[in-house]
């Protein structure tokens, strides 16, 4: 089990790709999610430290590798 942060693009015209937390929840291997083409994904590449990638408009945005709980 794992908990994940599920985020969302807050429309903000000064700050058009910022986004806000918006729920969290405990997902299981077996447990099955769908998203909308709009999506921006999430990733933990090295299960000590996460890094957040960031899929917008087609481009792809480094941020700082942080200390989400995803």
């Amino acid at each position: 089990m794992k908990k994940n942060t599920f985020w969302q693009r807050k429309n903000d015209i000064e700050f058009p790709d910022k986004i806000e937390q918006v729920g969290t929840q405990i997902l299981e291997a077996e447990d099955i999610i769908s998203l909308m083409p709009d999506a921006f994904i999430l990733f933990n590449l090295w299960h000590k430290r996460q890094l957040l990638l960031l899929i917008f408009m087609e481009r792809l945005i480094f941020l700082s590798a942080l200390n989400f709980i995803l």
